[in-house]
């Protein structure tokens, strides 16, 4: 099964060392940076985990300070990535401003991201793209995602189930579910539609990723709450 045929019938596939290092250097730049306001000379270090963990304050102002970067829109500009979206959803495929990076300290379970379709919370066309992007190995403990292939097929389903500010499907999980071990440089794309989660981060490491979501003319009206629509 090539790339596009996997996409197109699990919702959902990796293009492996997509990204150099090279690639990750501006934004890993940006991290030490916000970090050695702190005294943490590596975001990657257990002295961080440490340090975030006693500050949880400095976590979630650094979330935000690092949120929506255009150094993320570049990342996804790589041709490596450019050159598969289009081929998925058209050569006028454009990428939303709107970009978290997220910054999961091991064992926190409060901004945890239940079993959802981003659809459900992007609010854009149908089958637009999220592009999932780990800034380290992420293994099963360190919080890989786990994804539910061809629930896609289902379409647009009701997030009937609410725990604290989240949202879940129920009555859907009858397909299996595979857990995503990927690499730095690895990227996961997957349709809006597909039935996802995070897992725990049990490691004793930070999980740094970058979430960015994509949409084009073909599939239909865009999102009016990501953010201005930039072309690739």
């Amino acid at each position: 099964m090539n790339i596009h045929e996997e996409y197109f019938e699990n919702g959902a596939v990796v293009l492996k060392k997509a990204l150099s290092e090279s690639n990750f250097r501006e934004i890993d730049g940006i991290l030490e940076k916000h970090w050695k306001k702190f005294s943490i000379d590596d975001p990657y270090s257990e002295d961080c985990v440490s340090f975030a963990k006693n500050n949880t304050h400095v976590v979630t102002s650094i979330y935000s300070e690092v949120a929506n970067l255009k150094e993320c829109i570049q990342i996804a500009r790589v041709d490596s990535i450019k050159s598969v979206i289009q081929s998925f959803i058209g050569a006028e495929a454009k990428i939303y401003s709107k970009i978290p990076l997220r910054i999961d300290v091991p064992l926190e379970s409060k901004e945890l991201a239940v079993w959802h379709q981003d659809d459900f919370y992007v609010k854009g066309a149908p089958n637009e793209i999220t592009a999932w992007i780990p800034l380290q190995d992420t293994p099963m403990h360190m919080g890989a995602l786990s994804v539910m292939k061809k629930s896609q097929h289902y379409g647009q389903l009701k997030h009937d189930t609410v725990w604290e500010k989240k949202s879940m499907p129920t009555g859907v999980y009858d397909l299996p579910v595979n857990i995503i071990e990927m690499q730095r440089g690895d990227v996961l794309l997957f349709k809006s539609f597909l039935l996802h989660t995070s897992n725990i981060n049990f490691s004793n490491l930070i999980r740094y990723s970058i979430q960015v979501r994509l949409t084009s003319k073909q599939l239909g009206a865009p999102s009016t709450i990501m953010g201005e629509l930039n072309d690739f």
